[in-house]
């Protein structure tokens, strides 16, 4: 009966839980952590490839929140890159400093949107020479939207 339980509580929890990822994911959303409150999140995050694997541990994102809708965002990582004929390679990754702005916001029963523009610089080292970064540094401008309309799944972009 007790087992029934769990996982009747299981099933229904994870029916509502919509795409609600953050940082340090591959997702985002147009949420910011308030004025002058901080989020920092710390991650392990392995990619699996068929040719290598690169595992980010931990992955660090520090964002503070400046006014109720602009977040300024670090994120970096301590990366292993392994190679399937050679042994791993480990080394800082690319700094990705950013600002995030919900210029549109109707509300928890509306719609949220936010640019997110985001660097990726490569730090002083090592990390490029021995194939850990790539060689180029890189500019992101994505847009976030999350739609709490009555009768919409909230997604993410």
């Amino acid at each position: 009966m007790r087992i029934g339980c769990l996982v009747v509580g299981v099933l229904v929890a994870t029916t509502s839980a919509y795409a609600q990822g953050g940082p340090p994911y591959y997702t985002n959303d147009p949420g910011t952590p308030g004025n002058f409150n901080w989020e920092i999140n710390l991650g392990y995050m392995p990619f699996y490839y068929s040719d290598h694997s690169v595992s980010h541990l931990p992955d660090v994102d520090i964002n503070f929140g400046i006014g109720d809708r602009i977040q300024l965002t670090y994120e970096n990582a301590w990366l292993r890159v392994q190679d399937l004929s050679s042994p791993a390679k480990f080394g800082l990754g690319q700094s990705n400093p950013g600002v995030k702005w919900r210029f549109y916001d109707a509300g928890d029963n509306g719609l949220s949107i936010s640019i997110f523009p985001q660097f990726f610089l490569n730090n002083p080292g090592a990390a490029v020479r021995r194939g850990i970064t790539p060689p180029n540094n890189a500019f992101l401008m994505p847009t976030e939207r999350l739609d709490h309309r009555p009768g919409s799944r909230p997604r993410f972009h």
